[in-house]
């Protein structure tokens, strides 16, 4: 079976853009999150959101850049980053072995939110020709691959918050089944609009303190904060990326997938579809729980995700999972959604990389139910040899994704 290897990196976070920003963002515990400036909140009990600053950027590479939504916005340019990053020759035979799955769950939710308006108030004629292209989720997917000019397998993968994990799999094992030798891979999303705001704050997941949060694992947690960002990586065969002779972030050692079957909006209290996904992972990677140096949970901090989460690893691990450090980087970055197992998998690259492990902040009061090493407040030093990354999406997508460091053999 062929091996996959991540050989690039582009992020877009609230807490910084470029895996430089990202990194620091990490290490240092930063907030993204604060006062949702988008739009006017007066009439929402929920205020804060965690956005992207200083966007756009003053160099973004494309003429049409502003007419494009948010969400492909952020795909185009945590693309480029990833091409840069890997330094690859894009030519006539790289395009013909190079795919692109950048996915989104919700797609052009402001370009949707703002035509609907329009076509209320002013009719037809006042929906732009390019909306439906702006708004499609497989919008990111088709743009940048019509950029690259790439001609390898492009998809879109919706799996509510799991979608990043999810799609990085799929690329990962297109390559594996030899249908490519280059993948693109990841998720963008921007959906940090009016409607958004609402259904969720409707659902009753949002934190309503509107400030000092999100705080995952705290006993005291009440609900996530809405995100936004995006995560694309390079993912490239082994062969192909030593013929290259690039730098490799971390080779995909395993991964899993399955549904909780439960409910559209909560997992089942005993955390046993979670668990079966955790050690298809591990048996995937051929690792044992003692293996793992790194969790990067999902901690959306609902009350009762993150105490189901915490019962998943115990059955999944053992008594190990007491041993092995933890952390939520929703509580910095907020939840990205769509793009939240991206940026997330990015995490676990940087932290196997740079040996550290991010930190879950906001988190002072402990919780009898979540009582593992959620790496409380401060970020910390540690060799890590192995990484696991956790997404679950409602309508019980559950995804695990392993990636370890490189050793040739």
């Amino acid at each position: 079976m062929r091996r996959v290897v991540v050989t690039g990196i582009g992020v877009i976070t609230p807490i910084g853009v470029g895996k430089e920003a990202f990194c620091r963002g990490l290490k240092r515990g930063t907030s993204g999150v604060g006062p949702i400036s988008r739009f006017d909140t007066s009439s929402f009990s929920v205020k804060i959101a965690a956005e992207v600053k200083d966007w756009p950027p003053e160099d973004y590479p494309e003429s049409d850049f502003l007419s494009l939504d948010r969400f492909i916005q952020f795909a185009l340019v945590a693309s480029h980053q990833a091409i840069s990053d890997v330094r690859i020759k894009i030519d006539g035979s790289t395009r013909k072995r190079m795919g692109v799955l950048i996915s989104s769950s919700k797609g052009g939710m402001e370009t949707f939110e703002k035509v609907n308006k329009a076509l209320i108030e002013k009719g037809p004629s006042e929906t732009p020709p390019a909306f439906i292209s702006n708004f499609l989720p497989s919008g990111a997917s088709s743009l940048v691959a019509e950029r690259l000019k790439s001609k390898g397998p492009i998809s879109n993968v919706v799996s509510a918050c799991a979608t990043g994990t999810h799609s990085i799999m799929r690329a990962a094992e297109l390559i594996k089944e030899g249908q490519a030798e280059v993948m693109l891979a990841g998720s963008s999303e921007a959906s940090i609009t009016p409607l958004i705001l609402a259904g969720f704050s409707r659902m009753g997941v949002l934190s309503k303190r509107n400030k000092g949060t999100p705080s995952p694992f705290d006993k005291e947690r009440d609900g996530f904060v809405i995100g936004e960002g995006a995560g694309v990586v390079v993912l490239e065969s082994l062969e192909h990326a030593l013929i290259r002779g690039t730098h490799i972030y971390g080779e995909i050692a395993g991964y899993a997938w399955g549904a909780d079957a439960h409910h559209m909006t909560h997992f089942s209290l005993c955390g046993d579809s979670i668990a079966w996904v955790i050690k298809g992972a591990l048996n995937k990677a051929g690792l044992f729980s003692s293996d793992l140096d790194y969790i990067n949970a999902h901690g959306t901090a609902t009350q009762q995700n993150d105490r189901v989460e915490t019962l998943a690893l115990k059955k999944a691990l053992g008594r190990d999972v007491y041993s092995i450090p933890i952390s939520s980087t929703k509580s910095m970055t907020g939840h990205l959604l769509g793009a939240a197992g991206s940026v997330e998998f990015i995490a676990c690259l940087l932290a196997l990389e740079r040996n550290f492990i991010p930190p879950t902040i906001n988190y002072q009061h402990p919780d009898p139910d979540c009582d593992l090493d959620y790496t409380p407040n401060k970020a910390r030093e540690k060799e890590i040899e192995n990484a696991i990354s956790l997404s679950f999406g409602f309508g019980g997508h559950i995804g695990a994704l392993i990636v370890k460091k490189m050793t040739v053999r």
